[in-house]
């Protein structure tokens, strides 16, 4: 047991429990390519078949992702799809992505296989049969890792229960995912928000300076890379202080720990108009993403643009 937490600690130490911001990458962590995303950001996932959409004749590609845009993506039905519509198609498709992992794992921590998953069972799967808290370094930790780990576990703890919407002590799939991605919810987005003021938030003004933002990030980072502190300021500056006020405060502390991968929609929304708006009016016909399938479904991954193996009149 005791090698088993050594190794939990060792993964809390890094971060990599508990709620982590995710940029698109592929599973093995190299960079997706642009094709890559293109499919991804297009087609969901649920209750699909594992056939390789390249492997239908292209007219088949080309008739199947018409019916997806005609029937899914032109939400206000005006025969195009705008760049609003594309953002939100996009961004469904991003945050149901990242969800994928805690969808497949749900079974798994499903112990008794009732469709819910209880305190017990989630504590169990994470960190092992044999874990107690009454184990003395749990009650009494004499280490940074060991105080870390304790405190993650008590605010996992906090936030299954607030991810438990009907308090029956047992989350559904759909709780199970707002626990592991409470961006997603807002009554535990509101709890991430919290959570992370009062943990980073020092001098309780509101909101987290550079400052602030920069010992957290030490305080949980032990590499020695000597320019962390440089791409770290930039990404505080740049990504997350949307109004230049020196603060993050708000969405912008949730985008610190967790996105909603809106960013990531609009820059897939604009790199697909870009590329497929033929007659440069701002917005996309069922025939201008047709005309241009190929960006839109080619890749050398077999699994993605999996919607278009579906009979899209049942989405």
């Amino acid at each position: 047991m005791r090698l088993y937490l050594v190794c939990v600690l060792l993964l809390v130490s890094c971060g990599l429990l508990g709620v982590i911001g995710r940029s698109v990458i592929k599973k093995e962590g190299q960079p997706k390519k642009q094709s890559t995303l293109d499919k991804e950001v297009l087609f969901e996932d649920e209750d699909y078949e594992d056939d390789d959409v390249l492997d239908l004749p292209p007219e088949e590609q080309k008739s199947r992702l018409k019916s997806l845009v005609e029937k899914k993506m032109d939400v206000n039905q005006d025969g195009f799809v705008d760049r609003e519509e594309l953002v939100q198609w996009s961004q469904k498709s991003l945050n149901r992505f990242e969800t994928e992992a805690s969808r497949e794992e749900f079974s798994s921590v499903d112990e008794n296989e009732d469709g819910k998953v209880t305190w017990e069972e989630y504590s169990s799967f994470l960190y092992g049969e044999d874990f107690a808290i009454d184990h003395e370094d749990f009650k009494n930790p004499q280490s940074d890792e060991w105080s870390g780990f304790v405190d993650r576990y008590n605010r996992e703890k906090v936030m299954f229960a607030a991810a438990d919407d009907n308090t029956d002590h047992g989350l559904t799939l759909d709780e199970y995912i707002d626990f592991k991605h409470p961006q997603f919810n807002p009554k535990t987005k509101r709890l991430l928000l919290n959570e992370t003021l009062s943990r980073v938030d020092l001098n309780m003004d509101g909101g987290i300076s550079l400052e602030e933002f920069l010992a957290d990030y030490k305080k949980n980072n032990k590499e020695n890379d000597q320019d962390w502190k440089i791409v770290e300021t930039d990404k505080f500056k740049e990504d997350l202080d949307l109004d230049k006020d020196g603060l993050l405060k708000g969405e912008e502390v949730v985008m610190m720990v967790a996105t909603d991968n809106f960013k990531e929609a609009e820059d897939e929304a604009d790199h697909l108009i870009e590329e497929t708006d033929e007659d440069q009016d701002g917005k996309l016909s069922p025939d201008e993403i047709v005309n241009n399938h190929e960006l839109w479904v080619e890749s050398d991954a077999t699994d993605y643009g999996r919607q278009l193996m579906l009979n899209h009149d049942e989405l």
